[in-house]
């Protein structure tokens, strides 16, 4: 064998450990890429546990916003009750809104944030938590406003809030507006 054919030979080998390289390095990019989607879909999930706990350890707080949610009066709360209903809807949907730029950058999973955007609008249709989003939308990010706006506007309100509320919705009520 004379030194061009051991340079191709050299050239040929190292092509083919490039490539293998390239593929290793493929799978680990593919391996993270799912690792960081299942960590901020863990973080999501984690966040909606704690809030669900929250509210069913603490009878107080789950009826104030039992209370803020089906509320047509805005002074139906005391103070201290619309500083706690406030304080919790904004930490839960900052949370929301920070799961709405991963879910954009591709980092949540897609069937995590399906979940939660669908309950978006479920809630945004009681009168609380309408005048709640109206007064306190200012704090998320103008992405988020516009996106839970077209949710709202594009979704009707259902004949009963999940969850937190098991009663008619004003409008199922009177029949329409």
């Amino acid at each position: 064998m004379d030194l061009t054919q051991l340079a191709n030979l050299g050239e040929f080998i190292s092509g083919v450990a490039m490539l293998v390289t390239l593929a290793y390095l493929a799978v680990q990019i593919r391996q993270d890429a799912q690792s960081t989607r299942f960590l901020a879909a863990q973080g999501m999930i984690a966040g909606q546990v704690e809030a669900s706990f929250l509210t069913a350890t603490d009878s107080e707080l789950a009826a104030i916003i039992r209370k803020g949610v089906q509320s047509e009066e805005a002074d139906s709360l005391t103070p201290q009750e619309r500083h706690r209903f406030n304080s919790y809807l904004t930490g839960f949907y900052v949370q929301v809104d920070f799961a709405y730029h991963q879910h954009l950058a591709g980092q949540l999973a897609e069937n995590v944030w399906n979940r939660m955007a669908q309950e978006i609008p479920l809630y945004f249709h009681a009168p609380g938590m309408a005048r709640w989003w109206a007064q306190d939308k200012p704090r998320f990010s103008p992405e988020f406003v516009d996106f839970v706006d077209r949710q709202v506007a594009t979704t009707e309100a259902p004949e009963i809030f999940p969850t937190l509320v098991h009663e008619p919705t004003p409008t199922a009520r009177t029949g329409g507006d």
